[in-house]
């Protein structure tokens, strides 16, 4: 008995590329790691990852954003708790679109 069944299709092969110049911190290289989307899907597939790596980042941006406008060692002055309503409204929000898109994805 199999692990993986044949529903899956063909899995995916990564590649890696060589060490290239880094155009965010000066000196330091990075490397990619990419795939090839094959099949009638790819657009739509491409699209759905795209869309989860944006949810993934942005919430704990948000969230951060909303700890660091709070610290008033770091900042002259701190949020009013309109403004924290508002930027907590936004993390939430973000993070519930993030689990009902993953939710549909899952389902």
């Amino acid at each position: 008995m199999s692990v993986i069944d044949g529903t899956l299709g063909r899995l995916q092969h990564f590649y890696r590329s060589g060490p290239l110049p880094c155009p965010y911190l000066p000196g330091r290289v990075e490397r990619k790691l990419f795939t090839r989307l094959n099949g009638g899907d790819a657009r739509a597939l491409n699209t759905t990852l795209s869309q989860a790596l944006a949810g993934i980042v942005l919430v704990p941006i948000f969230a951060y954003i909303l700890l660091l406008s709070n610290n008033s060692k770091i900042m002259r002055t701190t949020n009013s708790r309109f403004e924290n309503f508002w930027l907590g409204c936004a993390v939430t929000g973000m993070f519930i679109s993030n689990l009902l898109f993953f939710w549909f994805l899952i389902k």
